[in-house]
Parts: C-alpha cells; sequence; structure tokens
C-alpha cells in the first residue's frame, strides 16, 4: 500500500468516534505527521517518543492511551528491543 493511501485512511481514523479523548486526537495528528514524513523508511514510532513530545499531557495518560489505540485496533504495535514502536494501523487495502 502505497503511502497516500496510508494518510488518506489515518484521515479518516482521526475523525471516528473511536477517539474520544484529546490525549488520543494528540497521537493520532502526531502519528500522522510521523507518516507524512517519513515516506521512504517503514512509518513506525516510539512510544517514549511520543511520550517525550506530549509530555505536557503527563507521561502515564500517554502512555495508556497509546495501549487503548491500539487495543482498538487503530494503532498498530510491536516490540522493538525493549522499546514498544507504534504505526497507523489501516485495516483494509484497496485493490
Amino acid at each position: 500500500m502505497d503511502i497516500n493511501k496510508i494518510i488518506e485512511h489515518s484521515k479518516k481514523i482521526g475523525q471516528s468516534e473511536i477517539v474520544e479523548s484529546d490525549i488520543s486526537k494528540e497521537i493520532i495528528k502526531v502519528a500522522k505527521i510521523v507518516y507524512e514524513q517519513n515516506k521512504i523508511m517503514n512509518p513506525w514510532f516510539r512510544g517514549i517518543d511520543m511520550i517525550e513530545k506530549l509530555k505536557h499531557l503527563g507521561k502515564s495518560n500517554v502512555r495508556s492511551h497509546l495501549e487503548r489505540l491500539a487495543e482498538k485496533d487503530i494503532l498498530e504495535t510491536k516490540l522493538h528491543k525493549t522499546n514498544k514502536v507504534y504505526r497507523i494501523k489501516v485495516i483494509e487495502e484497496d485493490g
């Protein structure tokens, strides 16, 4: 799937009623920027980087919202060495 389709799907995700809190919306907003800036490499972001970027929202808040978004299948989650990494999950692929 090309990057434009991923970004297009991620825009729809951010507007759905699944994302209920301001913290979740901020996470999705930053995740979209990660996608838009990483056209060459696989656009995963580390949870600790997201916590650093959104530290004004509280470390435990951001961490728990990242996990909630992963549970709701909005973010994909993996363990990379000892860090949790995430990316926006695209649920369906068009042809």
